[in-house]
């Protein structure tokens, strides 16, 4: 299934009907960046009419509950509708792996899939490789404008048929 992941940009319903008839089949909306939700985070859920998912940059400087919490607050009623959440490990605002731990328990705790983002180098150089959260689903950050996944590199234990996206 092919998806969108949004974070600023505000979607009309006719550009959610074209992304349908265009294959695309899961809409993924950055719920909160660490500092703020974007604007248009919950109108975009509500007016994507397929599957819906949302991520929460996970920072040091917040607790993985205060976080969530952000994106549950934000969201409201959609938060039932969610296919998963993820918690999104990217350089440069790794947190500690416990402050990652809070946020996957979080998520678990309010009834949603925790599910990790996160690239190869982040979780790499700032985690050292752990392997500790190996049993959550992982949505690859590779970013190369292609649709296909690149699985060369493994790491946190991950193999390719735990690949979300």
């Amino acid at each position: 299934m092919y998806a969108i992941d949004a974070s600023f940009s505000n979607f009309t319903p006719d550009t959610f009907r074209q992304f349908k008839e265009d294959g695309m089949g899961l809409f993924v909306q950055n719920a909160w960046t660490g500092l703020l939700t974007p604007e248009p985070a919950k109108a975009n859920l509500v007016a994507a009419q397929m599957h819906i998912a949302a991520y929460v940059v996970v920072t040091p400087s917040l607790t993985g509950r205060s976080s969530v919490n952000q994106v549950r607050g934000a969201l409201g009623d959609m938060w039932e509708k969610l296919s998963f959440v993820a918690i999104d490990v990217e350089a440069p605002y790794v947190p500690p792996l416990d402050t990652i731990w809070d946020a996957v328990g979080v998520v678990e705790e309010y009834g949603q899939r925790a599910v990790i983002y996160t690239s190869y180098n982040s979780w790499v150089n700032f985690l050292y490789d752990t392997h500790e959260l190996k049993e959550y689903p992982l949505w690859y950050a590779h970013y190369n404008d292609e649709t296909t996944i690149d699985w060369l590199l493994p790491f946190g234990g991950w193999d390719i048929t735990q690949v979300v996206g």
